[in-house]
C-alpha cells in the first residue's frame, strides 16, 4: 500500500497520463518475458518475472483513483464512474479466467495469458493516449478552491453579475 501511495504522489507531480502510459507500456513490452520467467518455476525466476508486472500494475493502481473521476463532469461523475468501472470489471475481469483457460485448451500455448495482457495493454495505451491530462487541474464542473479569505472575496467579486440600469 505504501508503494501505491508514493505512485499516487508521483502522478500529481509527473502527470497521470505519464504513469498510466508507463504501466500500459510495461504490460505491453514485459508480459512475454515475465511469463517465460514465471514458467521456469524456480522461486527466483518467478520473483524476477512477477516484479516487472507488479511494478507496471502499481503504476496503474496508484494513478487510477485520481485519473478516473477526473474523466467525468461533476453532475454525472459518481454514476458514470461506477457504471463504467463496474461494468468493465465484470465483463473483462470476471470472464478473463474462463476465456484464458479456454484459449490455452484450444491452442495449447501457455503464453496465452501474456498475449491477453498485451492485448488489454494495447487497448489501454490507446485509451490513455486519448485522455486529457488532469494532474494539477481542477475537476470539470467543480467550484474553484481558494487558499485565503482575500482570494475568496476577489473570486466572488469577479463572478458577481454587473449591475443593471
Amino acid at each position: 500500500m505504501l508503494v501505491v501511495n508514493q505512485v499516487g504522489r508521483l502522478s500529481d507531480r509527473l502527470g497521470r497520463k505519464n504513469l498510466l502510459m508507463a504501466g500500459m507500456l510495461g504490460f505491453l513490452v514485459l508480459s512475454v518475458p515475465a511469463f517465460l520467467l514465471v514458467g521456469q518455476g524456480s522461486l527466483v525466476a518467478v520473483a524476477r518475472g512477477m516484479l516487472p508486472l507488479g511494478l507496471s500494475l502499481v503504476c496503474l493502481l496508484g494513478t487510477m483513483s485520481a485519473a478516473l473521476p477526473a474523466l467525468f463532469p461533476t453532475q454525472v461523475r459518481y454514476g458514470a464512474l461506477s457504471v463504467g468501472y463496474n461494468l468493465s470489471t465484470s465483463l473483462f475481469g470476471g470472464t478473463t479466467p474462463l476465456v484464458i483457460t479456454a484459449l490455452i485448451s484450444a491452442t495449447g500455448s501457455e503464453l496465452l495469458p501474456a498475449f491477453y495482457s498485451m492485448a488489454a495493454a494495447l487497448v489501454g495505451t490507446v485509451a490513455v493516449a486519448c485522455m486529457k491530462e488532469t494532474a494539477g487541474k481542477p475537476l470539470a464542473g467543480s467550484p474553484p478552491s481558494v487558499a485565503t479569505p482575500q482570494e475568496a472575496a476577489d473570486l466572488v467579486e469577479s463572478q458577481a453579475p454587473a449591475p443593471r440600469f
